[in-house]
């Protein structure tokens, strides 16, 4: 008799890793940084970059 419950957790184990095994995709870039700035107060930040890998012109 024990062996149903560890069959059955083993099932379900299965069952959930072949249900999220779907296939997967990923894109990824590089980015430049050319300028890093924040306001006087630090409360905002931003960064100027271009993306080198990009068709058109090379814009900030």
């Amino acid at each position: 008799m024990k062996k149903f419950p560890i069959l059955l957790v083993v099932f379900i184990t299965l069952l959930v890793v072949t249900a999220c095994g779907g296939s997967f995709s990923s894109t990824s870039s590089d980015l430049y940084v050319v300028k890093k700035e924040h306001s006087k107060d630090y409360k905002k930040a931003w960064i100027m970059a271009y993306d080198p890998n990009s068709i058109t012109e090379k814009k900030k």
